[in-house]
């Protein structure tokens, strides 16, 4: 889990993450995030789908983070409301697996709570969701999705080392 000051830092470098979420009572760095986390994916006027997930079923939201770019090319960004009312999270753990078979698609969790839940129905919703990502994690198909992770980053920061500055 990131700081707002860790994402912006990331931003500033143009490391806009495939997977975001995003909470707290600062609306205006909520707001921040999704707007910005919008204009760098670029998505094509038919790639962008908002969803509300205490309104639109769970299955509506994975399919759609399935499915290649309705605009060929495009990136996809798919931003899902009040995402704490996920009740499936299972989904999300083969999207992880499969993120290489779709490089454009991109998911940010928008959450109404001030901070992670830490109490009540949620919060036990939020922990097994983060047990069983840590347990899908220690699976050979989560340490090669690891790997396959940890090797973009080096590579991008391989790209962004060696590549000459230009200006002051």
């Amino acid at each position: 889990m990131a700081t707002y000051t860790a994402w912006r830092t990331g931003a500033d470098k143009g490391d806009h993450r495939r997977l975001t979420w995003v909470c707290g009572d600062q609306y205006v760095l909520v707001h921040e995030v999704v707007t910005e986390t919008w204009a760098a994916v670029n998505p094509g006027p038919l790639d962008h789908h908002v969803y509300d997930a205490g309104a639109d079923p769970d299955r509506a939201i994975w399919a759609r983070a399935h499915q290649h770019p309705l605009t060929p090319g495009a990136p996809v960004l798919i931003t899902v409301r009040r995402a704490e009312k996920i009740s499936n999270w299972e989904p999300l753990h083969t999207w992880a697996a499969q993120m290489r078979l779709l490089p454009g698609v991109h998911l940010l969790f928008v959450g109404d709570h001030d901070d992670f839940p830490r109490a009540g129905s949620r919060a036990r919703r939020m922990q097994r969701f983060e047990r069983d990502l840590r347990a899908w994690l220690a699976t050979p198909e989560g340490r090669f999705a690891t790997w396959a992770a940890q090797r973009q980053i080096e590579r991008r920061e391989v790209v962004t080392t060696s590549t000459p500055r230009t200006g002051p």
